[in-house]
């Protein structure tokens, strides 16, 4: 931004929000957020660009990340979208299938593999990366187990399900909440040797054994 001639306090204001994981908590804060009567609504994750076209007809909305924002109904098309949301939808469901097909490469013996999502990406998003990566597990000849994580407390147990299910390896559906814990899950998978295949940038840096996903950060540059 400031390479554009925009610096935060001398010419634009940022009021930052955050719903910490808790994908219930978008409804009220896109509420909040259009009552402070911005000029513009910049969202991160695909449940918040649908909470925030549920606030507002108005108010520009400019997706840096999402998830088929056409199936959200969200805008109409990714050439034309109409209405007052613009931006990105990136390819990660798609993906899902060459994580597998990696996890399976890496691992020849791999039978049961758990998945690790998060709501607060966005319910609908959600459900489509589950069902694509059920699709190219079942093609692989791999068992799929699901294993939700509420939040940064709830990764712990999440590994401890996911042994419990005896799946030997896990992959992670992009979220905003596994983005920041990028370390913390790379310490867990190797406390309970459960390698795991992130979806997140940075991933395989902090210690993780590799991670295949969209750019979050050059997304937001964008």
């Amino acid at each position: 931004m400031r390479d554009l001639g925009w610096v935060e306090g001398r010419t634009l204001v940022i009021d930052y929000r955050g719903a910490d994981g808790k994908g219930e908590r978008l409804d009220q804060l896109a509420v909040e957020i259009v009552k402070s009567r911005p000029e513009v609504i910049v969202t991160g994750t695909s449940g918040a660009v649908v909470a925030a076209k549920r606030a507002t007809a108005t108010i520009p909305i400019v997706m840096a990340v999402s998830v088929d924002p056409v199936g959200l109904g969200v805008v109409q098309s990714l050439a034309r979208p109409g209405g007052n949301v613009t931006g990105q939808a990136i390819l990660s469901p798609e993906l899902s299938v060459k994580r597998l097909e990696l996890l399976k490469e890496a691992l020849p013996s791999l039978s049961r593999v758990a998945i690790f999502w998060n709501a607060a990406a966005g319910r609908p998003a959600v459900e489509r990366h589950l069902q694509v990566s059920q699709d190219a597990a079942q093609a692989l000849g791999l068992q799929l187990y699901r294993v939700e994580v509420l939040d940064a407390e709830g990764l712990d147990a999440a590994f401890q399900e996911a042994r419990k299910a005896r799946a030997a390896a896990a992959v992670t559906i992009q979220s905003a909440l596994f983005s920041a814990l990028n370390g913390r899950l790379a310490e867990l998978a190797l406390k309970y040797r459960v390698p795991v295949l992130s979806s997140e940038t940075g991933f395989a840096k902090a210690g993780g054994l590799m991670n295949y996903g969209d750019s979050i950060d050059d997304a937001w540059r964008r």
